[in-house]
C-alpha cells in the first residue's frame, strides 16, 4: 500500500513537471518569435542603408515621378506604378531577408507583423507604410518630383538619394 501511495505521488509530480514544461515551451516559443521579429526588423534596417537598395529606390522614383501631378484625381497609371513599386520593393526585401535569415518567408513575416505593427517605428515603419498606403506613395513621388531629382530626403528611406 505504501508503494501505491508513492506511485500516485510520483504520477502527480510527473504531471506537475509536464505542466511546468508546457509553460516553459509556451514562453520559449514567445521568445523565439520575439527574436525572429527583432532579427527581421534589424535586417530591414540594414537593407535600408545599403547603397544598392537606395540606388534602386532612387532610380524607380526618378523614372516614374514625372507622371504624377498634385491633383485630387488619380490616374489609372498611378495605380500601375504603385503596384510595380510594391512588387519591386517586396522582391528586394524578400531576397535580402532570405539571404540573411534561415527559413524566412514573406507570409511568415506578414503574420508576425500583423500582431506587432505597433512595435515598428522609423525607417522600417515608413518603408512598410509606403508599400501599403497609396497616398503615402503618391506624396513621396510628388516630393521627389517637386524637389528635383537628387535633392530629396526620401521619407520612406530617410536618406539623401542621388
Amino acid at each position: 500500500s505504501n508503494f501505491k501511495t508513492q506511485t500516485k505521488m510520483d504520477e502527480k509530480e510527473d504531471f506537475l513537471d509536464m505542466e511546468n514544461e508546457e509553460t516553459f515551451f509556451e514562453h520559449s516559443s514567445k521568445t523565439t518569435e520575439d527574436d525572429e521579429f527583432d532579427c527581421i526588423v534589424g535586417s530591414l534596417e540594414e537593407l535600408l542603408f545599403e547603397e544598392q537598395f537606395m540606388d534602386g529606390q532612387s532610380s524607380f522614383f526618378e523614372k516614374n515621378c514625372e507622371v504624377f501631378e498634385d491633383k485630387a484625381e488619380n490616374k489609372l497609371e498611378y495605380t500601375e506604378i504603385f503596384n510595380q513599386y510594391k512588387r519591386f520593393t517586396e522582391d528586394v526585401i524578400e531576397r535580402s531577408l532570405r539571404s540573411r535569415i534561415s527559413g524566412f518567408t514573406m507570409r511568415k513575416f506578414e503574420k508576425i507583423l500583423s500582431t506587432r505593427s505597433d512595435q515598428l517605428s522609423g525607417e522600417v515603419f515608413d518603408l512598410l507604410l509606403s508599400l501599403a498606403d497609396f497616398s503615402e506613395f503618391k506624396e513621396t513621388m510628388l516630393s521627389y518630383k517637386n524637389k528635383g531629382k537628387g535633392q530629396l530626403d526620401l521619407s520612406i528611406c530617410g536618406h539623401h538619394l542621388k
